[in-house]
C-alpha cells in the first residue's frame, strides 16, 4: 500500500510541476509575443512621423506640393502620404506599415503671419542698444547685431550670426535666441483674396481696361448714452 502511495504522490508531482512549467512557458511566450508587437507597432508609429516631417519640409520648400507619397519604403516598412488643401491651410495624413502594423498621423499645416511679429527687418539700420525693450517676436534676415543689454521678452531669431558691440556685451533674450532662422519677405495676396471671397467684397475690372476703383471708407459713430459716453453694444 506504501508503494502504490508513493507512486501516486510522485505522478501527482510530475503532474503538477508539468502543468507549472506549461503556464511558465506561456507566459513566457507571450511577454515576447507582446514586445515584438510593441516594437512593430513603435516602428510603424515613427515611419508615420518620419513621413509626417517629409511632407512638412516639401510643403515649405514649396507651398503649392500636395504630390505626396505612395507606398514608399522606409525602414523596412512603406509609407504613404495624403496632402489635402482645405482653403489656405493643407491636411497631411502619413501612414506607415511595418508588417502587420499601421498607424497613422495626421496634422494641420497653417501659413504664419508677418503681423506675429513685433520686430521684423531684411537688415538692421539701427541697433538695439541698452534702454531699448522689445515685446513679442523679432527677427532680422541678416545678422543680428546689438549694442549694450537691450531686453527681448520675446523670442528672437535671425538668419546670420549674433554680433555683439558695446560694453557691457550682454542682451537679454528672455524669450530666447536662435540663428540659422531663413523667413523670406515675400508679399502673398493669397490670404486676403482668400478672405474676399469668404463673406467678403471682389471688386475687378471686367473690361480688362485698367480702371481705377475708388473705395470710400465712412466712420460711423456709436450711440452716445445720457451721460455723454458711447454706449457699448453686443
Amino acid at each position: 500500500m506504501g508503494g502504490k502511495a508513493s507512486i501516486m504522490m510522485i505522478l501527482g508531482f510530475n503532474l503538477i510541476f508539468m502543468i507549472a512549467g506549461y503556464n511558465y512557458s506561456r507566459m513566457t511566450m507571450g511577454a515576447i509575443d507582446n514586445e515584438i508587437e510593441y516594437i512593430d507597432q513603435n516602428i510603424a508609429h515613427n515611419i508615420a512621423v518620419s513621413g509626417a516631417n517629409m511632407a512638412a519640409n516639401r510643403i515649405f520648400l514649396s507651398k503649392t506640393w500636395t504630390t505626396g507619397y505612395n507606398n514608399t519604403p522606409l525602414f523596412g516598412g512603406t509609407l504613404t502620404v495624403v496632402v489635402v488643401n482645405s482653403g489656405l491651410n493643407k491636411i497631411v495624413t502619413a501612414t506607415g506599415t511595418y508588417k502587420s502594423k499601421t498607424n497613422v498621423v495626421r496634422i494641420e499645416l497653417k501659413p504664419s503671419y508677418y503681423s506675429k511679429f513685433g520686430n521684423f527687418y531684411e537688415t538692421m539700420s539701427a541697433l538695439p542698444a541698452t534702454g531699448d525693450t522689445f515685446n513679442g517676436p523679432f527677427h532680422v534676415n541678416g545678422t543680428m547685431t546689438t549694442y549694450g543689454t537691450p531686453v527681448f521678452n520675446g523670442k528672437a531669431t535671425s538668419k546670420l550670426a549674433l554680433s555683439l558691440q558695446g560694453s557691457p556685451k550682454d542682451p537679454k533674450f528672455y524669450g530666447g535666441y536662435e540663428s540659422g532662422i531663413d523667413i523670406p519677405l515675400d508679399f502673398d495676396t493669397t490670404g486676403m483674396r482668400h478672405a474676399a471671397a469668404n463673406n467678403g467684397k471682389i471688386l475687378s475690372d471686367t473690361t480688362n481696361t485698367g480702371k481705377d476703383i475708388n473705395v470710400e471708407l465712412v466712420l460711423t459713430r456709436m450711440p452716445q448714452s445720457p451721460g455723454g459716453t458711447p454706449e457699448t453694444t453686443d
